[in-house]
């Protein structure tokens, strides 16, 4: 399963939720949650979308896979459960 995280919080509340063979993608403000836990970045299949990082000038501040828009467009696509958490 895929889970798309959109805020820091709801990454919080919810991650008991994500199995260890889910991947999950923080996109817009879900990628402050790198900062609140920094053990996140090394948790395996976790990225973060590399636009919403520099937008938010956190690029250089996590070790988190990174992918762009098209990469983003190709898990849900190769995926066959979503879960967006909004």
């Amino acid at each position: 399963m895929l889970h798309t995280f959109n805020k820091a919080r709801l990454v919080d509340q919810n991650m008991r939720f994500v199995a260890a063979e889910d991947t999950v993608v923080l996109i817009e403000d879900g990628v402050y949650a790198l900062l609140s836990d920094p053990e996140l970045a090394q948790r395996p299949r976790t990225v973060a979308v590399e636009a919403d990082l520099a937008a938010r000038g956190l690029t250089h501040r996590t070790e988190c896979e990174t992918i762009d828009y098209r990469g983003l467009v190709k898990l849900c696509m190769d995926t066959d459960r979503i879960r967006n958490w909004f």
